[in-house]
C-alpha cells in the first residue's frame, strides 16, 4: 500500500459549526461489519484500564461501531449531507481525557490512508475533531500525517453522557455512545469517495494521547467490509456477507493536512 501523504496546494483548513445538526435516533444507525460478523471488541483488553471511556467494546449482538448518512434533502433543517460514525464505549468518568479515532482505507489495499480523530481534555465539555492523512499496514506502523479538515466540537461531536438504550453492559457497567460527524462534501472532496462511486472501510481505536493508538479494532488491524453508494441512503451498499449479522467500521481514504499538535508532528 502506498502511504497517502498528499499535499493539497491552496487547501485551507476550515472549522464547521453544526448548529443545525440533527443526530439520528438509535434505530437509524447501521451496524458496522467485518467478514461475517459484527465489529466486536472485548472489554478491558488494553492498557487503558481505569479509563473505561477509552475502551471500545462490542460483540455480535451489540456492535462496536455504527454508521449513518444524513441526507440534507430529506432532513428538514439540515443544510449539508453528513457522514456520521458511532463508537460504543465501556463507561464514563469525570473529566474524560484522551483521543478517539476512526481510520479509513480507501484504495482497496492493505493499510489505512486517513484518520478522523477527536482529542479532548474533558469529553463532556470540549474537544477538537480533525481529519488528516495516515498510513501503515500493521498496528505498529500506523503514522499520523498532515491536517486536511477540522470541525468544531459543538455540532460535530455528540456525547450525551447517558447509558446506551440497548442495555449493553460490557464489563458489568453501563456502556455509552460517542458520535462523530463530518460534512460529506469535505470528506468526499478530500478522499475522492462520491455518493455513487468508490468505497471505503474503517477501523476504530482510542488512546490516552493524540497521535497514538492502544484500543479498538485497529489495535488488531480488523477492518470492516466495504460500503459504497450513498445516493439513496436507505438502499446504499453495506455488502453484508450471507448469512450475516455483523457490524462494520468502514475504512475510508482521505487526503488531509493534520495539525502538528494533534498528530505530534515537528515544525
Amino acid at each position: 500500500m502506498k502511504y497517502a501523504y498528499l499535499m493539497f496546494c491552496g487547501l485551507l483548513m476550515t472549522a464547521t459549526t453544526r448548529a443545525d445538526m440533527f443526530w439520528p435516533t438509535d434505530d437509524a444507525w447501521i451496524p458496522l461489519y467485518t467478514d461475517g460478523s459484527a465489529l466486536a471488541d472485548a472489554s478491558n483488553d488494553t492498557g487503558n484500564k481505569g479509563h473505561p471511556y477509552l475502551d471500545i467494546v462490542g460483540d455480535a449482538t451489540y456492535a462496536s461501531g455504527y454508521l449513518h448518512f444524513l441526507d440534507a434533502d430529506t432532513n428538514i433543517g439540515a443544510t449539508d449531507d453528513m457522514l456520521l460514525l458511532r463508537l460504543r464505549l465501556n463507561g464514563t468518568k469525570n473529566k474524560m481525557k484522551g483521543a478517539w479515532q476512526v481510520f479509513f482505507e480507501t484504495d482497496g489495499n492493505d493499510g489505512v490512508e486517513w484518520v478522523l480523530q477527536l482529542t479532548s481534555d474533558d469529553l463532556a465539555k470540549e474537544g477538537e475533531l480533525q481529519f488528516g492523512t495516515s498510513g501503515g499496514e500493521t498496528k505498529d506502523s500506523i503514522t499520523f500525517g498532515s491536517l486536511a479538515w477540522s470541525g468544531n466540537y459543538e455540532g460535530n461531536v455528540h456525547w450525551t453522557g447517558e447509558a446506551t438504550s440497548d442495555g449493553s453492559r460490557f464489563g458489568g457497567d453501563d456502556d455509552y455512545f460517542l458520535d462523530l460527524a463530518m460534512p460529506w462534501n469535505e470528506f468526499s472532496g478530500i478522499t475522492g469517495i462520491a455518493t455513487n462511486s468508490g468505497s471505503f472501510r474503517v477501523a476504530a481505536a482510542t488512546s490516552q494521547q493524540s497521535g497514538q493508538l492502544s484500543d479498538g479494532s485497529l489495535s488488531d488491524f480488523i477492518m470492516t467490509i466495504p460500503i459504497s453508494n450513498f445516493t439513496d441512503f436507505e438502499n446504499f451498499n453495506i455488502v453484508i456477507p450471507e448469512p450475516a449479522a455483523a457490524s462494520l467500521l468502514v475504512g475510508a481514504g482521505c487526503a488531509i493536512l493534520l495539525s502538528r499538535r494533534i498528530f505530534g508532528l515537528r515544525a
